[in-house]
């Protein structure tokens, strides 16, 4: 659910609202379906990225079962969904994958499901307590974890009985009988309890060409255009296009870190591998080149990086084989590397000889972090959690001083690589204090790139308010990149990286002084603070859309396609006017006032204090947001008139035909 408008995973969420999350997610679980099982996740309360592996979220009974589960109802019983993988978080303070009342209580005792359960990687937590909550398949993280062997062993000494075994196991089969290997012949098998999607008839296999791929991703890159803003009329540029007005559009000015970087997917485990596609930039000089029309572009600022320091976010950063956009890499050998290490740790993770007798010696060297005697340690910060009664708290040992003899190479190599002038002076003194001689000469040469990277940007800034102000017609592509909006951080802030406000300012300045008109193209996942958005003429949104991306903002831009989208969620103002920030900065001042009497909760607890009044629900007591839940303009206009109202039914009854 879109909780927070900078979790670094919203762009995977369908809606702030139940009701149309779970249209979604039945309409794209039957879909999959007719080709293989649909996995839902994350089952539940994981609207987070800080510290996703440990935090609690505290959610009433209510706003839990008619906000956050009804989606997840929704997926099962009409949908059918084969496989359900708990969250990272503990709920109301046990731990997903190993919550009994979720996995039992409320997935098969109520909703009468039958499929299996799933952990995500690293998610599991235990062994016994899971096995007899409902956790069926474990994902490993790399190396077995509390299956594989520490499940046989508990089987072994008589911990687990084999009725339970045959319950965990008997989904699993259900669902490899329901959907077999390609090449198989398909077997029947009847649909899972209380569902009302039928059998799956898996698809076709005969290939489908590149060029209806190609169309069929333009018209879904097309329909999730949303026109935020279109004050006079100024889109699409169709009147410059086709040369009616003043001799037509001679030039065009296309500004913008995002205008020739567009972000087709975020960053994360989400991420496909794409086929190479066009740029907003490369289809606008498609569109425009064969008419003669001049396209000009300056970026005008970068995007700019996150330095992180977690080597899972760095993994997950090379997901797909893709760079910051999201866009494919030829000879990704990054990639390779990991797709061939994860190959080799998946097959020893099925050998029992290498759990019993290489991971304790590999634990040794801090390769291993996973070991039942090691729960609680938290993969994103580095610290360790409360141990649990399967898995008590273990020392720092060997893993601790690895880290500690690595600092000064890695200070080093920080430097070397250089990551925004927005932290060079800390990342100047990092290199200088951790890496000894070397540092002091990595942190010379930090200080000149950024020196000089600051300077490159300042010409490329100056230069493209110059452009908006000379060119017949703007286009300003702002944006983030899969880097910034990226599963195991959530967003800093709501606000643009980098310069791009200051960008978007200055620009709109120079094209209204000029009487120049100017469009801006959000290529964002999330909502964000709009600073400028009174003196923006128009505001077109294209979301992370696909390979069809730059092709559908072009048509949108010269009025081959009409953006007719509406936002899923609502877009606040400011950070602290999201209704569910808003409710937690309430209680917070409530607390304060009263001694802490208010609820506060324990450290790593995550209050839902607004219950059910999330989103649109929760902005009674808020100013107007900047845009409102089902926001969205057209090319057209829509008038409404000649109402008349007949009785279809006896006196007294309440059915109408309007």
């Amino acid at each position: 659910m879109h909780r927070s408008p900078i979790t670094g995973r919203h762009f995977e969420c369908f809606s702030e609202d139940p009701h149309l999350t779970s249209r979604a997610a039945v309409a794209y679980i039957r879909g999959v379906q007719k080709h293989a099982a649909a996995c839902a996740k994350h089952f539940v309360g994981n609207d987070q990225e800080a510290d996703r592996g440990h935090s609690n979220s505290v959610i009433g009974a209510r706003a839990l079962h008619e906000v956050y589960l009804l989606p997840f109802e929704a997926a099962v019983r009409e949908a059918g969904a084969q496989a359900i993988m708990p969250g990272y978080n503990r709920l109301n303070g046990e731990y997903c994958a190993e919550n009994k009342q979720l996995l039992q209580g409320v997935l098969r005792d109520t909703w009468l499901w039958e499929g299996f359960v799933i952990s995500d990687w690293w998610a599991n937590r235990s062994t016994m307590a899971a096995v007899r909550a409902g956790l069926n398949v474990e994902m490993p993280g790399i190396e077995p974890r509390y299956y594989a062997g520490h499940l046989l062993d508990k089987v072994k000494a008589k911990e687990v009985s084999e009725d339970l075994l045959d319950e965990r196991c008997r989904p699993i089969l259900q669902t490899l009988l329901r959907y077999p290997r390609q090449g198989t012949s398909k077997v029947s098998s009847p649909t899972v309890l209380g569902s009302t999607s039928e059998s799956p008839s898996l698809g076709s296999s005969s290939p489908v060409s590149k060029e209806a791929k190609r169309a069929l991703l333009h018209r879904a890159a097309a329909a999730s255009l949303v026109l935020l803003k279109n004050q006079g009329d100024v889109l699409p540029f169709q009147h410059f296009e086709d040369g009616r007005k003043s001799g037509g559009l001679r030039s065009l000015a296309v500004i913008g870190p995002n205008a020739a970087h567009t972000t087709i997917q975020g960053g994360g485990s989400s991420r496909v591998h794409p086929e190479p596609c066009q740029s907003i930039l490369e289809a606008l000089r498609a569109a425009l080149g064969p008419r003669g029309v001049e396209v000009r572009y300056e970026q005008g600022c970068p995007c700019g990086d996150r330095p992180t320091k977690s080597p899972e976010l760095e993994g997950l950063k090379r997901m797909g084989g893709c760079d910051a956009s999201g866009q494919p890499i030829h000879g990704h050998n990054e990639a390779k590397f990991l797709d061939a290490v994860l190959s080799i740790a998946s097959w020893c993770s099925q050998k029992e000889w290498f759990r019993a007798r290489c991971m304790p010696v590999l634990r040794c060297f801090g390769l291993r972090h996973t070991d039942p005697g090691e729960a609680g340690r938290n993969l994103i910060s580095g610290e360790w959690g409360s141990p649990t009664d399967e898995a008590p708290g273990a020392p720092d040992g060997c893993a601790m001083r690895l880290k500690g003899l690595a600092g000064g190479a890695g200070a080093a190599a920080v430097a070397a690589f250089g990551f925004g002038a927005a932290s060079a002076p800390m990342l100047c003194l990092q290199a200088a204090l951790g890496g000894g001689a070397i540092g002091f000469a990595a942190a010379e040469v930090l200080l000149r790139r950024m020196i000089h990277a600051q300077w490159d940007e300042d010409q490329s800034l100056e230069r493209a308010v110059r452009l908006a102000a000379e060119a017949d017609a703007t286009v300003l592509v702002l944006g983030t990149d899969g880097f910034w909006e990226c599963e195991g951080l959530d967003q800093p802030h709501m606000r643009l990286p980098r310069r791009q406000d200051e960008l978007a300012r200055r620009c709109i300045e120079a094209a209204k002084a000029a009487g120049r008109p100017l469009a801006v193209v959000l290529n964002v996942g999330s909502p964000k603070e709009l600073a400028w958005l009174d003196s923006a003429q128009a505001v077109l949104l294209s979301y992370f859309g696909g390979e069809g991306t730059g092709s559908a903002v072009a048509g949108a831009l010269l009025g081959s396609v009409t953006p007719a989208g509406r936002l899923p969620t609502t877009w606040p103002k400011r950070l602290d006017l999201a209704p569910a920030v808003a409710a937690s900065i309430a209680a917070e001042q409530q607390s304060d006032g009263e001694g802490g009497a208010a609820e506060k909760g324990s450290q790593g607890d995550v209050i839902y204090h607004e219950g059910l009044h999330l989103g649109y629900r929760g902005l009674a007591d808020l100013p107007a947001p900047l845009f409102h839940f089902g926001h969205g303009l057209s090319y057209t206009t829509f008038g409404y008139s000649d109402f008349e109202v007949k009785l279809l039914s006896p006196p007294g009854a309440t059915c109408f035909l309007l």
